[in-house]
């Protein structure tokens, strides 16, 4: 799969990559933004519901649209197994030991909620990151306008500033 296109880049940019650049930011901007109530499909999950409305106004500040919603959707409930395996882990432990009648060790192994509670936090990272939650997925997404704002002096006399 290829990687997604960068709006922003660190490198010094020419004029029409800047353009370019904007062109995809406007391009982006057209689209309606995400939706501020809950959806239905989420409504009878408390933990899925709770995670969506603290996510909504911060994902307002992206450029995230009504397009994203399903994949918003699939992280909230991806969030709610995760929290509720996670609680399951925390009331079993990681190591169950089964015994025989007589009170003698039958087996210890692994609580199977720790094998599906890694392959969650997979697929939770992997959405976060399509959808700006991770901090290397906001880097991606911000404007450098740090350096876009390098004092330049000639800049005056050629008019880009």
């Amino acid at each position: 799969m290829a990687r997604p296109r960068k709006l922003n880049t660190t490198k010094k940019e020419s004029n029409e990559e800047k353009l370019q650049r904007e062109g995809i930011k406007d391009e982006l901007e057209k689209f309606s933004k995400i939706q501020t109530s809950t959806p239905k499909i989420l409504k009878s999950d408390r933990i899925a519901s709770s995670e969506f409305r603290r996510l909504r106004p911060l994902l307002e500040e992206l450029p995230i649209s009504n397009l994203d919603l399903n994949l918003l959707i699939v992280y909230c409930q991806l969030y709610s197994i995760y929290r509720q395996l996670k609680k399951e882990m925390e009331d079993e432990g990681l190591i169950i030991e089964t015994y025989y009648a007589t009170g003698e060790l039958k087996e210890r192994r692994i609580n199977s909620a720790s094998n599906e509670l890694l392959k969650y936090s997979k697929e939770l990272r992997a959405i976060a990151g399509m959808l700006g939650l991770s901090i290397d997925s906001r880097m991606r997404l911000i404007d450098h306008s740090v350096n876009e704002k390098e004092n330049d002096p000639f800049a005056q006399f050629f008019g880009d500033n």
